[in-house]
């Protein structure tokens, strides 16, 4: 239940990756759109809580302004870390889901050019007897008031998203039943983005303007055309950072609204509720082809979209929508808290805090960068795609370490080699069952998250801290050290200058794999998983520890600060490493928000915290 979201959202991320890759563009978040309307809805979501709290408690103690003490019972009894955590969890792989989304449908134009667009039109035209259905709405509902209200009707959509999200993980009294829909309506997006593949188009609107030349102008109207502008710019230079949004087959708007609407029944709320849902689908399908967004054929594909979603939600939260014969009044009246209890017959089980400490580091650190890059005008970004290969390279060591560790447990315990399959199925069930799995890989990705994070809050020290350079008195420091000697020149006296430097160089690169395999090595082999979570976890604090050391006290380092004192070594692989930085930190300097990142910070060494880590 707890992990259906983030498996969403991973599935989706890691195809965004592939998918823009294939294109020949990064992942990214134009306008931070995903970002702040996750800070938005998290915000709506503590109002919310406190909104719970305080209501609760003045029912128990039956006045309107409760004690602290009621309060806080109703609080602890409701909000403990667990469930917190879940909500938080939900609403982050929600609006990650987004984000690949919002990448996978910006690319369509560029991988699928065709259009379906006629296609479409003939087949409703066949429906509908040879009329157009936006046509017969236009003169059944007129082209005045009608317009308005429909145009406001299909811009409730963006409310209703965070709205019945927060609602559900609020106010459920079983918390499932806010994760169950969270993931659904997580679904359609990730199905959407595929059916845009299927059958790439632009909609009536687009296709056939003058359909719609009668209509008024409205908030839809004027969207509409805000699109189209991105599109055409997009198309002009994919690489420029705008998002194209438009896509007509099948209709999200239709099926996100079904799936709110099914949820409801499947959920058994209210009557009031369940009329409230059907008027919003209702309003939606008339609009979306009445404003010339959709096909009817679309808005039918969105209904089966909606209806799939809702079935493989069930399927991964395992959430039981049983009928209870003795009515609403039957439901227990306590909160049901997921939770993920440590058993001593299975070791490689994992708690709450052990499973959301990474990446609730990762959700600070990416918020942080989103933050921090948009005050400087940049997007966050993932240049040459690095953290995405660094994540699929260590996802495939780490498949490949727990095959490994099956089948030499496996020969140990059977005193053969090769060991039988039943030994290694065995083996495999308690080693590695499906929550296991999903730990291990929760923590990859919020280590290489946090530092896709750690990689843009470094590129803009420099933009933020731009005239301030420590460098002088740092090397200062150093000589008072050493008694007034640079400790660089005591080392290249002592130690040489010839095959030291080639042995230190190549001790320096392996911090390059030093990462990825110790991570992998304590996920597979630790005997307690949360050994392996804990060590990640620490790890991914140090990139956040080394982005308030390098804002702290911004320096290039002595290379870049006193070349001549290196200039005696031998061309090596850090050398070349350092040159390529610093082209890179010129191009960026030139230009922010073209060039690749620059990668240059002195104080404080991530190396060696990491070492020591």
């Amino acid at each position: 239940m707890l992990l259906a979201g983030p498996g969403v959202a991973i599935v989706s991320l890691v195809t965004a990756v592939l998918v823009t890759g294939a294109a020949g563009l990064p992942l990214r978040d134009p306008d931070h759109v995903a970002g702040r309307r996750l800070v938005l809805v998290l915000g709506l979501v503590g109002v919310l809580i406190v909104l719970d709290v305080v209501v609760r408690a003045a029912r128990r103690s039956g006045t309107l302004r409760p004690s602290r003490a009621a309060m806080a019972a109703v609080r602890r009894e409701r909000w403990r870390l667990g469930r917190g955590l879940a909500v938080g969890t939900a609403l982050v792989s929600f609006y990650l889901t987004y984000l690949a989304y919002r990448n996978l449908k910006s690319v369509v134009p560029v991988l699928r050019p065709e259009q379906f667009d006629r296609q479409l039109a003939d087949l409703d035209r066949a429906l509908f007897l040879g009329q157009d259905p936006a046509q017969l709405l236009h003169a059944l509902l007129g082209t005045g008031f009608s317009a308005h209200v429909l145009s406001a009707g299909y811009m409730l959509f963006f409310a209703f998203i965070p709205v019945t999200l927060a609602g559900a993980l609020v106010f459920s009294r079983d918390l499932r039943a806010g994760l169950f829909y969270t993931t659904a309506q997580s679904i359609n997006w990730l199905l959407g983005a595929g059916s845009y593949f299927l059958l790439p188009s632009m909609g009536p609107i687009y296709a056939e303007p003058a359909a719609f030349t009668d209509l008024p102008v409205t908030g839809v109207g004027q969207l509409q055309e805000i699109l189209l502008d991105q599109r055409l710019e997009f198309l002009w230079d994919p690489a420029a950072g705008i998002a194209q949004s438009i896509a007509a087959f099948s209709s999200l708007h239709v099926s996100i609204f079904f799936t709110g609407v099914l949820a409801v029944h499947l959920l058994r709320l209210g009557r009031g509720v369940k009329i409230a849902a059907w008027l919003l689908l209702a309003v939606t399908l008339l609009s979306t082809v009445y404003l010339g967004w959709h096909y009817v054929v679309d808005d039918i594909a969105g209904l089966l979209l909606g209806a799939i979603s809702v079935g493989v939600a069930c399927g991964l939260t395992g959430f039981k929508l049983r009928r209870d014969p003795r009515g609403r009044a039957a439901r227990p009246p306590a909160v049901v808290q997921p939770s993920l209890p440590m058993a001593t017959a299975q070791p490689r089980s994992v708690r709450w805090r052990e499973l959301l400490a990474g990446p609730a580091v990762a959700a600070a650190t990416v918020v942080t960068a989103l933050l921090a890059t948009d005050a400087v005008g940049l997007p966050l970004r993932d240049p040459d795609h690095v953290a995405a290969l660094y994540l699929g390279l260590v996802g495939c060591g780490t498949l490949m370490l727990v095959g490994l560790d099956v089948v030499l447990r496996a020969g140990y315990r059977t005193a053969r080699f090769p060991p039988s399959r039943a030994a290694i199925a065995h083996v495999r069930r308690e080693r590695w069952t499906l929550r296991s799995g999903v730990a291990a890989g929760s923590a990859l990705i919020g280590f290489y998250a946090t530092y896709l994070a750690y990689r843009n809050l470094k590129s803009i020290v420099p933009l933020v801290r731009p005239d301030d350079l420590f460098d002088r008195q740092l090397a200062v420091l150093d000589r008072d050290l050493f008694l007034g000697h640079d400790p660089a020149a005591l080392l290249h006296s002592l130690l040489g200058m010839g095959l030291s430097t080639h042995v230190l160089s190549t001790a320096y690169v392996a911090f390059i794999v030093f990462l990825p395999l110790t991570i992998g090595l304590a996920l597979v082999f630790s005997r307690d998983l949360q050994t392996g979570l804990f060590y990640t976890t620490a790890q991914s604090i140090n990139w956040v520890l080394g982005i308030g050391s390098y804002l702290l006290l911004p320096s290039l380092g002595p290379i870049y600060f006193e070349p001549g004192a290196f200039a005696a070594l031998p061309a090596s692989d850090v050398t070349y490493l350092q040159g390529v930085l610093l082209d890179q930190r010129v191009d960026f300097m030139a230009d922010p928000a073209s060039a690749t990142p620059q990668s240059i910070a002195a104080f404080a060494s991530l190396h060696v915290s990491m070492s020591f880590t």
